[in-house]
């Protein structure tokens, strides 16, 4: 599975960005809340061994991918809004990891996506 590194870094960017500012604490919180789920599925996909974590991984991307074309579908794709926005983030956050584990991601690529999770949190 080939993943555009530089795609899903710059996607968290323009989600921290939209979510930044004094009326969007409601979409930050959301935000937030869909990546502490999301944690929770990596830390137990990273638990495993060999295919049984990458069959764990790609089974979250698409319940992610899934779950942002549904709401795509349904009106929601900008990056200020809360359910759209946090699926994404989630989305490149799980497809970044993926990257990682098939040794795509550079130390310096590695670092800006964390940060930038961390910031969404």
């Amino acid at each position: 599975m080939q993943i555009d590194v530089g795609f899903h870094i710059e996607e968290l960017g323009k989600i921290r960005k939209a979510s930044k500012g004094l009326f969007r604490g409601s979409t930050r919180s959301a935000i937030s809340s869909t990546l502490a789920n999301t944690q929770i599925g990596l830390k137990q996909a990273l638990l495993l061994n060999g295919p049984e974590r990458m069959k764990s991984l790609t089974e979250q991307l698409v319940e992610k991918s899934t779950t942002r074309q549904r709401l795509v579908r349904a009106g929601a794709g900008s990056y200020s809004d809360p359910q759209w926005a946090g699926t994404a983030a989630s989305e490149s956050w799980i497809s970044l990891v993926i990257a990682e584990e098939n040794g795509s991601v550079t130390a310096s690529a590695r670092e800006s996506y964390r940060d930038l999770i961390q910031q969404l949190f």
